[in-house]
């Protein structure tokens, strides 16, 4: 793998980070609601399908 390919996987690897933290957060605002959970939960999880 060279240098170019490297920083770009580095670059889709901190976006994923970010955007997986910023859905945990909105889970953590969600406490208490069970089927809000699930729907995030679901949400979170076709997005890492992709």
């Amino acid at each position: 793998m060279d240098e170019r390919q490297e920083e770009m996987n580095n670059q889709e690897f901190e976006t994923f980070k970010k955007m997986l933290v910023l859905h945990l957060e909105e889970l953590k605002g969600l406490e208490g609601d069970a089927e809000a959970w699930k729907r995030k939960l679901d949400t979170i999880i076709e997005t890492l399908k992709d």
